[in-house]
Formats: structure tokens, C-alpha cells, sequence
């Protein structure tokens, strides 16, 4: 015969809980050494034999990240158990304190039937009159006692409800972390996988997928490139947002709108690894000669990526479904009420759908490698609305006969506005 398993005491559930705290605070210190690891080479590797190392390490990250996360998770849920235990004994209490309080408004209700002077003049004595008297100023004061009591534990109990509340809103939030999380952790073994079947480990062979996956990414830069000219769209100066600090939110923890390789940037920072626009590197011959089209941040796999601005998810996609190692690989764009889109790039994971209202400061995906990136990070792009569109189309490139599909922007040839906004002026 099987019994059913004791249910736990609020001591012994706190005790867990404060065990849970302490593997939380191992992992969170394991978690800040594997960032500072891997912030020492955000870039693609020169050799096959670092490349792997990185892969690896970043392995190590997610899975410590995933510990962390299912730690999280247990907490919360003896939390909850906690809570539920102290909720139901709230009720109890205040169960006890409502038939007492009954008890007494009816011995009050009885005494309130009989004025005192009567009971002064049926007979007893004086002294029984002022005790009689006492005994009612007694129940008074019990009575109100009593409902101060009531009032107390109503309180508590509403605030235990609304602590649980919270804790099974942060409790799915965790267990939708932890889903997209183990997502990342395969991308990475993948990735891994795919690397060494590549390359057959050979040095030789990953510098040749260097340099072929470099050109892919050119020649498919200048045929979206291409395809981005033809789309004609009527803009006016109305439609283009009034640029101001902090009218979109950044969308990484932890950011500052200063290049990494400046001094005063602490290693933990997601700091701007490309600005909008000609850089350095847009100078050098890449993106077609347009320029960069948006601002890539410093980012390891798996931080969490939040959207800018409260709006609506146009569409999410992976373009490394269609064209391998080139692109956005896994994006989002989400449009947003003040004629403003935002477009996130290079994701390692999506926890958002088509068509899904996100508000300001909400996570909706983990930040990458996928796509065409030397290194893991966040590519963020901000478009006027009325110039984006969703498009497939064919790119040779990736192959005959198959088309990307992605988020575009177009032009207005004659009011001589891009579709494309510099991020920096609105973040």
C-alpha cells in the first residue's frame, strides 16, 4: 500500500527555502566568473582551437545558467506551498475570530435589551448595578478588540494572497526562462556539432569557413541591399518621431550607450560594440555601402533581451532556417505605438509569438550568436513603421530557388528620409 507523502511544516518549507538561497547565491557567483571568462573574447576567435573553447565555455554558462534558473524555480515553489500553508491559517483565525465576535454581539445584543437603570430598579443591589455596568464595558471592548483582530488578519491575509500571486507570475516566468534557456543550450551544442563536422577539426578547413561564410554575408548584405532600393514608401516629416532620451528603453540589463573599448566601461556592461551608421567597419566595405543599420550591444548568450517600448509583435523568424550563418538568424520585430519598430537580432532564443502585446521592459528572448555574428550580441534596429515590411524573397545566395524572409525597410526617394532611425537618438 502506498501512503500519500506528509505534507511539510511552514518550518520545514522555510528551511528549504533558505537552503534553496544558499545553492542560488553558489550558482549566482559561479554565474558573474563565467561572465567575466567570457567577456575576455566577445569576438569570433582566430583559430578553430579557441573558437571551440569559447563554444564551450559559453556551454558552461547556459548550463549554470539553467541550475540557477530550476533553483529558482524550487524556491518559488516552496514559497508558494508557504504561503498557502499561512493563507489557510489566516482563515482558520479569522474563522475563530468571527464566531467569538458573534458570540459577543449577542450577549451585547442581550444586555442592550435591558437598559442599566432597569436592572438598578428590579431589585439588586448597587454594587451589582456598577458591576453589571463593568461587565458591559468589559464586552464592549472585547467586542471591538475582536474586530480590530478581524481587520489585522483580513489585512495579512490580503497581503499573503497577493505575495502568492506574485510568486506563481514569477514562477511561470522562470519555468518560460528555463524552457527558452535549454532552447540556447541546444543551439550551442549544435553549433558546436556543426563546427567540428565543418571543419573536420582541422585549423586549414575553419579558415576557409571564415572567409566563405564572410563573403555569403556580403553578397547577401548587397542583395537585401538591392531589394531595399526597390521599396518605395511616402514618408513625411510627421511620421518621424521627436528624438528625446529615454523614449525607448534599452533593451539589454545592465547597458551603456559608450563604446566597449573604452576605459571607463566595466567588464560586466552591455556597451555598444558598433554604432549606427558609416563606422569603421561600414567604411571598410560592409553593409553594401548603406552604412550600419542599427546598434549592436555587447551581449553573452542567454541575457535576457527586452522590448523597447510597449507595442505589438509583428513577427519573429530565423533566417538560419533559409540561409545558414548569414543575417538576423533568429529575430523579432515588434511595432510600437509612437511610429517607432524595433527589430532584435541574432537571438539565441524567442519566448514572444506573432501578433503577442508585450509592454516596455518586457523580456522577450535571450540574446545570441545566431545568424551572421563574429561574436554573441544584440543588433537592434529602429525603423519609422510606415516603411517596414515583412518580405520573401529570393536570395541567390543562400541557394537557387530559396527565398529569406526577414524585416525590411524602404525608403522615400522624394522627401529624401530613411526608413532607418539612429537608435541612439531615442534610446
Amino acid at each position: 500500500m502506498v501512503f500519500p507523502a506528509r505534507a511539510l511544516t511552514i518550518e520545514e518549507l522555510q528551511k528549504g527555502i533558505e537552503q534553496k538561497n544558499a545553492e542560488i547565491q553558489k550558482l549566482q557567483e559561479a554565474k558573474k566568473k563565467y561572465q567575466q571568462e567570457l567577456q575576455k573574447n566577445q569576438q569570433r576567435s582566430g583559430t578553430l582551437k579557441q573558437e571551440i573553447a569559447n563554444i564551450d565555455n559559453s556551454i558552461k554558462s547556459i548550463s549554470n545558467n539553467i541550475s540557477l534558473t530550476e533553483r529558482q524555480i524550487e524556491r518559488a515553489r516552496l514559497q508558494i506551498q508557504r504561503l498557502g500553508i499561512e493563507i489557510s491559517q489566516k482563515d482558520a483565525s479569522i474563522g475563530k475570530v468571527k464566531s467569538g465576535l458573534a458570540i459577543v454581539l449577542n450577549s451585547f445584543a442581550q444586555r442592550e435589551q435591558e437598559p442599566y437603570i432597569y436592572a438598578l430598579f428590579k431589585g439588586g443591589s448597587l454594587a451589582q448595578f456598577f458591576r453589571s455596568m463593568h461587565d458591559a464595558t468589559l464586552l464592549e471592548q472585547k467586542m471591538l478588540a475582536a474586530l480590530d483582530n478581524l481587520h489585522e488578519l483580513r489585512n495579512e491575509r490580503a497581503e499573503e494572497k497577493s505575495e502568492s500571486e506574485e510568486k506563481k507570475a514569477e514562477l511561470q516566468n522562470l519555468e518560460n526562462n528555463l524552457t527558452v534557456q535549454k532552447q540556447g543550450q541546444i543551439a550551442a551544442k549544435n553549433d558546436r556539432g556543426s563546427l567540428l563536422a565543418a571543419t573536420k577539426n582541422e585549423e586549414k578547413k575553419y579558415q576557409t569557413l571564415i572567409k566563405e561564410q564572410e563573403q555569403k554575408e556580403a553578397q547577401l548584405e548587397k542583395e537585401i541591399a538591392d531589394y531595399e532600393r526597390q521599396i518605395k514608401v511616402t514618408l513625411n516629416a510627421s511620421l518621424v518621431p521627436e528624438r528625446g532620451r529615454g523614449v525607448l528603453a534599452y533593451p539589454l540589463p545592465d547597458t551603456v550607450l559608450q563604446t566597449c573599448s573604452s576605459s571607463l566601461v566595466a567588464d560586466q556592461k552591455n556597451c555598444v560594440t558598433q554604432f549606427f551608421g558609416y563606422t569603421p567597419f561600414a567604411a571598410s566595405g560592409a553593409y553594401s555601402g548603406k552604412g550600419h543599420n542599427g546598434m549592436d550591444f555587447r551581449a553573452l548568450v542567454g541575457t535576457p533581451v527586452f522590448a523597447a517600448a510597449a507595442g505589438v509583435v509583428e513577427a519573429t523568424g530565423n533566417t538560419d532556417t533559409e540561409c545558414p550563418r548569414a543575417s538576423y538568424g533568429k529575430w523579432i520585430l515588434v511595432r510600437h505605438t509612437n511610429n517607432l519598430s524595433t527589430i532584435y537580432g541574432h537571438l539565441s532564443g524567442i519566448d514572444v509569438s506573432k501578433g503577442q502585446t508585450v509592454t516596455r521592459g518586457q523580456r522577450i528572448g535571450l540574446s545570441g550568436r545566431s545568424g551572421y555574428a563574429t561574436g554573441p550580441h544584440l543588433h537592434l534596429t529602429v525603423a519609422i513603421t510606415q516603411a517596414v515590411q515583412i518580405s520573401s524573397f529570393p536570395a541567390n545566395t543562400c541557394g537557387k530557388r530559396r527565398n529569406i524572409t526577414l524585416p525590411v525597410v524602404g525608403s522615400d526617394p522624394a522627401s529624401g528620409i530613411s526608413g532607418y532611425l539612429n537608435p541612439l537618438n531615442y534610446l
